[in-house]
């Protein structure tokens, strides 16, 4: 599920737009937060935030405390196979969480989809060639990834990507036709 700002402040209060220097546990209305790019939502109330500009993952339980579930602040690639808080990312922009409560990050600069799995460990899911910038599971637990003009899918399991639509160049077309073979997509749905 993917909620928007409006609703996580309609919820939760406004929340602050600066830095955020530890990622110790505070209440998310106290919350110093840079440039956050990305929610999604579980059904419990927990919110989980791609903090692009602290390079982290923010998560508020429901009651309302904010923790770093990913990400050390630092600006790099680092961590894969051990805790996600001591991973460097290089700027998440959109998150996703699945039933089980693992967690997916679109690493937009480095075109990784990293996986969080419930214990908190962390692994590249798929290199993707190229800016990801959305991410959204569907019911089955499919993950998309909208990335350079185009949507993948790609396979929890083993990090294959497929194709769903767009040609990767960018353009107007493809209405009415195959979505992977015509399709092309105006912007990088920014």
């Amino acid at each position: 599920m993917r909620i928007g700002l409006p609703l996580l402040e309609a919820e939760y209060g406004a929340l602050a737009a600066t830095s955020v220097t530890a990622g110790g546990l505070v209440a998310g209305r106290s919350a110093d937060l840079s440039g956050p790019a990305g929610v999604a939502a579980q059904r419990d109330g927990t919110v989980y935030i791609a903090d692009s500009g602290n390079r982290r993952v923010r998560k508020i339980n429901s009651v309302g405390l904010i923790t770093t579930v990913a990400g050390t602040g630092a600006w790099g690639f680092s961590g894969d196979g051990g805790q996600a808080t001591e991973a460097e990312l290089s700027y998440p922009a959109a998150v996703a969480v699945d039933r089980v409560g693992r967690i997916y990050v679109a690493e937009e600069n480095d075109g990784r989809i990293r996986a969080i799995d419930p214990s908190g460990v962390i692994t590249t899911l798929a290199d993707i060639q190229g800016a990801v910038n959305s991410i959204a599971l569907d019911r089955s637990g499919n993950l998309f990834v909208g990335a350079w003009y185009q949507i993948l899918k790609v396979a929890v399991r083993d990090g294959t990507l497929e194709t769903v639509a767009g040609t990767g160049e960018p353009g107007l077309r493809g209405d009415g036709g195959h979505p992977k073979a015509l399709a092309s997509l105006l912007t990088d749905l920014w």
